[in-house]
């Protein structure tokens, strides 16, 4: 199998649907002038696009890593010290949930079959 890693994105209608009520309250300010909404409004935008174009994580051969909004990675999970498992439609690493099916844009027993093929070793 490829080890290529595989980019988990965030499941795209939250942040689609952050991003119509970004472009309410601002076409809401045009039209009836500023207010504190508008604040919201120019915060949500930014973060509603970096959830649209950045991975939540990467799934490597040897690890996983969880990223920011920005794409840093903020926390590694090898997978020789750190069991991975996926039950209750979440992907956990060393007992600690990492994400929910329902977060990911990636079926996670995809992300496990991937993880079985490059470490056999682990569970």
């Amino acid at each position: 199998m490829s080890s290529e890693p595989i980019k988990l994105k965030y499941t795209p209608i939250f942040p689609l649907f952050m991003l119509v009520c970004c472009a309410l309250i601002l076409y809401a300010t045009l039209v009836v002038g500023p207010s504190p909404s508008t604040i919201t409004g120019l915060l949500l935008l930014p973060v509603s696009i970096l959830m649209l174009t950045h991975p939540i994580g990467v799934v490597h051969a040897d690890r996983i890593d969880v990223t920011n909004l920005l794409g840093r990675v903020t926390k590694s999970y090898p997978y020789a010290s750190n069991p991975i498992a996926v039950r209750d439609n979440a992907l956990f690493a060393g007992g600690r949930k990492l994400w929910s099916q329902w977060l990911v844009n990636t079926k996670l027993d995809t992300v496990k079959a991937y993880i079985d093929a490059q470490s056999p070793r682990i569970n």
